[in-house]
């Protein structure tokens, strides 16, 4: 009778491990990762197009600046801080100092007081990294 109570708690402990075992595992998927605070997006590269090659000096031409904040697989990215700087007495006119949801900045450009032909650089930066996009101003 002895022997057999040995083998039924052994049993029972076999069994009880197993559950606690089992226990642990997950149902599938992933498990959860631990954050420490929010994650600050990225950007590989900025593409910067400007929609004319050029503007008259007239004052009242204008033309359209556009940045995309992209990842090194060339996917936009969003909330990319963005400052946008010509040169050369242009102005710069755009409410958003970060990209969109479709990680775009966009604004206009204009002559500004100078009405001289000139050419003008377009500063992009964000962070550390700078682009630039040049453009004409004619009579």
């Amino acid at each position: 009778m002895k022997f057999q109570g040995k083998i039924n708690l052994n049993l029972t402990l076999a069994a009880l491990v197993g559950v606690v075992m089992l226990a642990g595992c997950s149902a599938g998927g992933t498990s959860p990762t631990k954050t420490t605070g929010p994650v600050t997006p990225t950007a590989a590269d900025l593409v910067v197009s400007v929609s004319k090659s050029q503007i008259s000096s007239s004052g009242s031409d204008t033309a359209t600046v556009t940045v995309t904040a992209v990842d090194s697989s060339r996917n936009a990215v969003a909330s990319i801080p963005v400052t946008i700087t010509p040169d050369n007495n242009a102005v710069f006119s755009g409410a958003a100092t970060a990209t969109n949801a479709s990680g775009i900045v966009t604004g206009t450009l204009g002559v500004g007081s100078d009405h001289s032909n000139r050419t003008i650089d377009v500063v992009v930066t964000s962070g550390s990294m700078t682009r630039r996009s040049a453009f004409r101003i004619t009579r």
